[in-house]
């Protein structure tokens, strides 16, 4: 799935982050083309942060579930491997 900058930041509208409280969307194109484990490492690094800001992963995992109409089977495949990430 490729991100574009509008989808970057209505993530970030959804965690409740601004951007000039440290979120950069240029830091979530840079997953693009990473291998799964790649992004995996990521996604986990990303989880805790949001947690230690007070997201809870029940948050996190409604955030990307919202973006699950929107891809195809395999970018939904993909996400849900993720959601099942963020929810462990």
């Amino acid at each position: 799935m490729d991100l574009n900058e509008a989808m970057a930041k209505e993530i970030a509208r959804q965690l409740g982050l601004k951007e000039n409280a440290g979120f950069n969307p240029a830091d979530i194109r840079k997953l693009e083309g990473k291998s799964d484990a790649e992004l995996e490492h990521e996604i986990l690094k990303l989880r805790e942060q949001l947690t230690a800001k007070g997201i809870s992963r029940a948050k996190q995992a409604s955030m990307l579930r919202s973006l699950l109409p929107m891809m195809d089977s395999m970018q939904k495949a993909r996400l849900q491997k993720i959601i099942g990430l963020i929810e462990r």
